[in-house]
């Protein structure tokens, strides 16, 4: 639970930033799910995206994955997440 701070005050701070996190549209329920399974969930999730990428980004991903320290600690979520030159990013209107 404490590894989670952090990241639930960003996400609370976030939700308090943008106008469409109302309460009535965004409801952080921060221990719904276990840390095992928020790391499944975002796991699949992070799969999921890089699919949709281009091969060479999926590429410059994998080999940066090998070059890391297997022993390296992977015990928060935030450690499923690459630096960011790793992404695709597309920058999206919102239809809201």
């Amino acid at each position: 639970m404490l590894a989670r701070a952090p990241l639930l005050k960003q996400l609370t701070r976030a939700a308090k930033i943008h106008s469409y996190s109302e309460e009535k549209h965004l409801r952080l329920l921060p221990d719904y799910f276990s840390v095992s399974e928020q790391r499944v969930l975002l796991e699949a999730s992070l799969s999921v995206l890089d699919a949709k990428e281009s091969r060479r980004s999926r590429k410059k991903r994998q080999l940066f994955l090998k070059s890391l320290d297997p022993k390296q600690s992977k015990d928060n979520i935030e450690s499923l997440f690459l630096p960011d030159e790793y992404y695709e990013f597309e920058e999206v209107g919102c239809s809201c």
